[in-house]
């Protein structure tokens, strides 16, 4: 038999995994968390979209936040989709810590969590700042070959330069800068985007807060943004 034969319960689990949108409203609570751990990444969304829709679904926070921190990356990437559907203000800091996780799905799902927050993780702007930075590079031709477009930093863009836009402009210039450098140099026009554009001579967006001083610590930065289309997009280096 080839070695790369798949074996018999590989296949059942195929089968059930394409059944699985006609059987998870069946499923009691406890099954659906069971299923954060299944290997197909539509039942794991189907069973946190799911699961959050339950009426004892906010009785189950603190074991979320648990399973946030769980060994298997699918399971943290889970919970991380659950907690951004349901928004306890206490799973914030929970969620800006898995935005540092080895694993770049879970980081995705972190930021797309926070990102459904809105106004409401305004107190984390500082922590997320962080984060981004470590997550990017200010080398707009560097390539994280696990996550070449650095869909988690895109994702979290939009809340950092978008909604969160005034708290952001607020940090100190130690922290600012480097998280703006870091936003100008994104792989993809998707995170580019959030800092804004320029239209026949106007700044809009996040970047139309920046003075004359913030312009001219950032002028490489914003010269080669506005020169260049991000290395990812077509026609990008």
């Amino acid at each position: 038999m080839p070695g790369n034969t798949l074996k018999p319960a590989a296949i059942a689990n195929a089968i059930w995994s394409a059944q699985y949108p006609q059987l998870y409203a069946k499923f009691t609570t406890a099954e659906l968390l069971d299923n954060f751990a299944e290997f197909d990444p539509l039942v794991r969304r189907y069973a946190a979209d799911e699961f959050a829709k339950r009426p004892d679904a906010r009785e189950q926070v603190g074991k979320l936040i648990e399973m946030s921190g769980h060994a298997d990356a699918k399971v943290r990437e889970t919970a991380c989709q659950v907690l951004g559907a349901l928004k306890p203000e206490r799973a914030l800091p929970v969620l800006v810590a898995r935005l540092k996780d080895k694993d770049a799905w879970v980081r995705v799902r972190a930021a797309k969590a926070l990102r459904s927050y809105g106004a409401a993780a305004e107190p984390q702007p500082a922590q997320m700042m962080k984060a981004f930075i470590a997550n990017g590079s200010t080398d707009a031709n560097s390539i994280d070959w696990s996550n070449p477009l650095r869909i988690d930093n895109a994702t979290l863009a939009g809340e950092l330069f978008g909604t969160l836009g005034k708290q952001t402009y607020g940090q100190a210039e130690e922290l600012l800068y480097p998280a703006v450098r870091v936003g100008l140099a994104q792989p993809c026009g998707l995170g580019g985007s959030c800092l804004g554009d320029f239209n026949n001579g106007e700044v809009r967006g996040f970047l139309s807060n920046l003075t004359w001083d913030d312009v001219q610590a950032l002028a490489p930065g914003l010269v080669r943004c506005a020169a260049e289309l991000p290395s990812s997009d077509p026609g990008g280096k």
